[in-house]
């Protein structure tokens, strides 16, 4: 989308707006057409990561059971089911988007979604590196280590990772 030659940002979050819930099958597929029908240059975003989080205690995902463990409290099946459903539009989108429409995913670098089955599969369907960083290098006070999913040219290669000359 262009105005006046600047491109336009979409920003959905509904934590501002309760109606931008990306897990309504509408609001889905409305992105999805748009990004059919070429209204993107790019798309990125940062999936909650409230049941992907390696720091979940107890844990509720593993390798035999990335989905999520059925042994899970309901409030947890609750956080794995939208995690899940967003993993797999996500991986829609992947799968589907036009070849000149670049993307970026970040996630906390153990972060399950990553790892979800139906994200693997997309994302090796697509040229893709992943790059990752760590956000004192930007000044924060904490560390929190974050793998980027991506096939901007813009992103170096090299991991920007913490280089030690500070205390967290």
């Amino acid at each position: 989308l262009l105005a006046r030659g600047a491109p336009w940002v979409l920003v959905i979050d509904n934590k501002h707006d309760p109606t931008l819930d990306l897990t309504k099958p509408e609001l889905q597929e409305s992105i999805s057409e748009a990004m059919r029908l070429g209204c993107f240059y790019s798309w990125g975003g940062g999936p909650p990561c409230s049941s992907f989080s390696q720091a979940v205690t107890p844990p509720c995902r593993s390798p035999d059971f990335p989905e999520g463990l059925p042994t899970a409290t309901s409030n947890m099946q609750e956080k794995m089911r939208v995690g899940n459903l967003l993993a797999a539009w996500v991986a829609s989108l992947l799968v589907a988007k036009p070849r000149d429409v670049s993307f970026w995913i970040e996630n906390p670098d153990g972060s399950w979604f990553l790892r979800q089955p139906c994200v693997l599969h997309a994302l090796m369907s697509v040229p893709c590196h992943m790059f990752r960083i760590d956000y004192c290098r930007f000044g924060t006070a904490y560390r929190k280590r974050t793998k980027f999913a991506r096939d901007l040219p813009l992103l170096q290669h090299s991991p920007l990772l913490c280089c030690r000359d500070h205390s967290h």
